[in-house]
């Protein structure tokens, strides 16, 4: 993330009396730069919502419109939503060292990890739940020819009930594409 750091000139900053820390504008550039980008370990996310305060007031990294966390309210998909991958990941496979699905399931009252297994499906793929791993993440393995260039659709659902009383959300989901050197 690179706001609130100090995007002015080095004569404005002068001027306003602040430091200013370098070219920035390559930064961006570098950033931005496809090319750059190609075949570079990624992690693409679902936002959360999130921030501080009252949001209506000011703006603190918060986002009211973002999908997760979301309920899952039983046996059918209740969950639908779709993360864009501009990789041709698909075209690709040869340069694929991994690609997985990351999914935080925990309790809506105390954000505890869960263990009920879930059903998911990645653009129409069924995926084996691998049960809870390594501080509540369940890691699905994929396959390159899963993914699409652009939105990449994903379905959930509780394999099994959850106590009574007890609301399982999905905390956090995260695609990791890493490539080969």
């Amino acid at each position: 993330m690179t706001f609130n750091f100090c995007n002015e000139s080095p004569e404005m900053g002068r001027l306003i009396g602040r430091v200013v820390f370098g070219p920035h504008q390559q930064a961006y550039h570098e950033i931005g730069d496809p090319n750059t980008l190609r075949f570079k370990d990624k992690v693409f996310v679902l936002q959360r919502r999130g921030g501080y305060g009252n949001l209506d007031q000011m703006y603190e990294n918060g986002n009211h419109e973002a999908p997760l966390p979301v309920a899952l309210t039983g046996p059918f998909p209740s969950f639908l939503e779709s993360i864009y991958i501009p990789d041709d990941v698909a075209a690709n496979p040869d340069r694929v060292a991994r690609c997985e699905l990351r999914l935080l399931l925990q309790r809506y009252s105390d954000n505890k990890p869960v263990d009920l297994p879930a059903n998911l499906t990645f653009n129409g793929i069924s995926l084996v739940d691998p049960g809870r791993q390594a501080e509540g993440w369940r890691v699905f393995k994929l396959s390159p020819r899963d993914f699409a260039v652009g939105p990449n659709l994903i379905t959930a659902a509780l394999s099994g009930q959850p106590a009574a009383g007890v609301v399982v959300q999905i905390a956090k989901l995260e695609v990791h594409i890493g490539y080969r050197p």
